[in-house]
């Protein structure tokens, strides 16, 4: 005989996420073309991503897939995140909804795209300095103000 409430039961493998979980899957599929470059020079291991972009992301640990991420556009053109969830298998077999050594891999990608990004800020800031210097240094031979450029216009 078989069970109504096996009939009615959900089969939900909808993990639910932090507002913050979900704010560093939506950056990871965003900064994809950068992922794929700093993962290849990681050190071998067991977990991989397949990218659907800008649909999907699956999780795989050692050749089996355990979650995907499903994200959509909203209506300002930005990817947001969907659902997370287990993989047939992974409900199936393991049932196990901790994602923490993906996360922990997407964070150590997202702070190495931090630190870079500070790096290419310092260029930037270093070298107005440099020319802020060469404008003092012209400035003391021609009398005139520090930075010509920033008077202001009278109209």
């Amino acid at each position: 005989m078989i069970s109504l409430k096996k009939i009615f039961q959900s089969n939900s493998r909808t993990i639910t996420v932090s507002k913050a979980q979900k704010e560093i899957l939506e950056c990871f599929l965003s900064n994809k073309t950068s992922f794929d470059q700093w993962f290849c020079f990681q050190s071998e291991t067991k977990i991989k991503f397949k990218f659907y972009y800008p649909t999907a992301v699956d999780f795989y640990f050692d050749d089996i897939m355990l979650f995907t991420a499903y994200f959509k556009k909203s209506h300002l053109d930005q990817v947001e995140l969907q659902e997370l969830k287990m993989s047939a298998e992974n409900y199936r077999s393991i049932c196990s909804l901790n994602w923490k050594p993906f996360e922990d891999v997407m964070l150590q990608f997202l702070n190495y795209l931090h630190e870079n990004e500070k790096v290419t800020l310092l260029q930037k800031r270093k070298s107005l300095y440099e020319y802020a210097d060469l404008c003092k240094g012209s400035s003391s031979t021609q009398g005139d103000e520090p930075y010509p450029f920033l008077k202001e216009q009278i109209l």
